[in-house]
């Protein structure tokens, strides 16, 4: 700039003070700031995905610590961060020949993307699941998902998505894994009557105190539920105990008059 004649500022098409025209010896030389905005929509254009997405969580946190001015252009940016994930989804998923490697690395791409702008309950948890659920990544996302919850960075679910989350969870027999979920949610991510069945069935001790405690405010539930399924479970032992040693008495009983017969 210090060899310029001179250097005048104005106002592009947009209205925007963002165009710079400097003047030299021999030529004119003209410069356009590019907003927040508009360098985010041109690496969408590009196909530029992941380069996108940094660039809107770097926009994020300094718009969160006040250093970008609240203008025009950066409310309507706000408006569009929903919809730029939606559409990083849907740019994947629209080969029908994705892999399961490929849904993964852009599940976490999507995945963390919602949790940093805090946008996990009706993006995440609904938007983006959905398209990867009706694209063979249900799995996918709960693998994704668990180590989010058990690093605390996931601290509520939707009851219904939680329900699944741990039917699915039941059925991979990753009862250990499940548990060590349920303890780190909070109260609002339960329906209490099906995650109280659930943990009885797979007999989740401390995800059954955890529940009662934090949601119900009940400290003595938990040991009495407990209690009676112990008494419950050592008297069936009893009983079946007492039906071997009457079928061990019968079979000696019909041998003994064998050998007195003979």
């Amino acid at each position: 700039f210090k060899n310029c004649l001179e250097i005048v500022t104005g106002l592009d098409r947009t209205g925007h003070g963002n165009r710079v025209m400097m003047t030299t010896n021999t030529n004119v030389v003209t410069a356009h700031c590019m907003t927040w905005h508009d360098r985010i929509d041109k690496l969408t254009r590009e196909g530029e995905w992941i380069k996108a997405c940094c660039l809107i969580l770097e926009f994020s946190e300094q718009y969160e610590r006040g250093l970008i001015a609240n203008t025009q252009s950066v409310r309507n940016l706000c408006g569009k961060l929903d919809g730029y994930i939606v559409r990083f989804c849907e740019f994947v998923v629209q080969s029908s020949q994705i892999s399961d490697d490929e849904l993964e690395s852009f599940g976490g791409v999507a995945m963390d993307y919602c949790v940093c702008l805090g946008r996990t309950g009706d993006l995440l948890f609904d938007r983006v699941y959905n398209i990867l659920r009706n694209h063979g990544g249900r799995e996918i996302f709960f693998k994704l998902l668990e180590p989010y919850i058990l690093n605390d960075r996931i601290t509520t679910l939707p009851p219904e998505f939680m329900r699944n989350f741990a039917e699915f969870m039941v059925s991979r027999e990753k009862n250990v894994e499940l548990e060590q979920v349920i303890l780190h949610l909070s109260p609002q991510s339960f329906d209490i009557h099906q995650m109280v069945s659930i943990c009885r069935e797979q007999r989740l001790f401390l995800a059954l105190c955890h529940l009662y405690n934090c949601a119900c405010l009940d400290y003595g539930a938990p040991i009495t539920d407990m209690f009676y399924r112990l008494m419950n479970e050592n008297a069936a032992v009893s009983v079946s105990v007492k039906e071997n040693e009457s079928e061990l008495m019968q079979n000696w009983s019909s041998l003994r008059d064998h050998s007195l017969l003979v």
